[in-house]
């Protein structure tokens, strides 16, 4: 298939990556020349969006907020030919992305919500898990290409539903990181070991894949970013959001974000999200 792929970010880049080593003809675009030149280095061919949609059978979008893909997605409701398969993959509020649903009805293209869960590690190594909705023949059509992401794929529903699915896991995510934070920061206090509560919580019933995912790190006391302290704030902002509009009640969550704030507040933003633990530690 003829693929485009627009925003080279840390998780657009492994996505064009992986959907040409699946034999696809991929072309794509960044706003950023320096993004567009590690594309070339992996063998992505750059080209103008506007040169490149006569030829795409697929767009595929992988933006950083909801006024860059508005931004866009109006651009190729005005270019793109009827008919052309639009697959968004970026993190964006179910408001945001029901409007650019319209947009692109009313220039029949069909536009598939595909929420991406995982982390730039699972990118590179093409284990994404995809979170799809639209309507259901786009699902079926793009199946070539999401296989490209990662194993599992599922179709949620005719509308915004991916988007839904993907603010449940950003908060659930959110909650399980200041959980483990708080955990070791109370087992601190009471003269446990460092490792020996890494070791224990490894093979506890709390050992989720995703606690298990971030102690190795945590071991080392390593904050590297997996998913940044400034990205966790975006995501369950997104999902306060959402919760609000809708009437439920997240008090607990509202909690988190004030941690990830303090946490901001203390310089660690580009540190990952477990960096909290440090706020824990100290009692903040």
């Amino acid at each position: 298939m003829n693929v485009h792929l627009i925003g080279l970010g840390h998780l657009g880049l492994p996505l064009a990556r992986h959907l040409a080593a699946q034999g696809h003809e991929v072309t794509v675009s960044d706003t950023s020349a320096a993004r567009q030149n590690l594309a070339a280095q992996a063998g992505l061919r750059a080209a103008d969006t506007t040169e490149a949609l006569p030829e795409s059978q697929a767009v595929v979008t992988c933006l950083s907020d909801d006024a860059a893909l508005r931004a866009v997605s109006w651009n190729l409701a005005r270019q793109a030919s009827p008919g052309t398969l639009m697959l968004d993959t970026s993190t964006v509020s179910p408001e945001g992305s029901a409007a650019v649903a319209e947009r692109l009805a009313q220039a029949r293209l069909p536009y598939l919500r595909c929420a991406l869960s995982g982390t730039r590690a699972m990118a590179d190594a093409g284990r994404l898990t995809v979170l799809a909705s639209g309507p259901q023949s786009a699902f079926e059509r793009a199946r070539p290409l999401l296989r490209a992401w990662g194993p599992n794929a599922f179709y949620l529903g005719d509308a915004e539903q991916a988007r839904w699915m993907k603010l449940v896991l950003g908060l659930m995510q959110a909650h399980t990181l200041a959980m483990l934070a708080e955990g070791l920061a109370l087992g601190q206090t009471g003269g446990l070991a460092w490792e020996d509560m890494c070791d224990v919580l490894a093979s506890s019933t709390v050992a989720s894949p995703l606690v298990q995912a971030r102690l190795p790190a945590l071991r080392g006391h390593d904050f590297s970013p997996v998913f940044s302290v400034a990205q966790a704030q975006k995501d369950l902002a997104l999902a306060l959001a959402a919760a609000q509009a809708s009437g439920v009640a997240t008090p607990h969550a509202a909690l988190v974000a004030q941690a990830l704030q303090a946490a901001a507040d203390a310089g660690w933003e580009a540190e990952d999200q477990t960096a909290i633990v440090k706020l824990a530690a100290k009692g903040g």
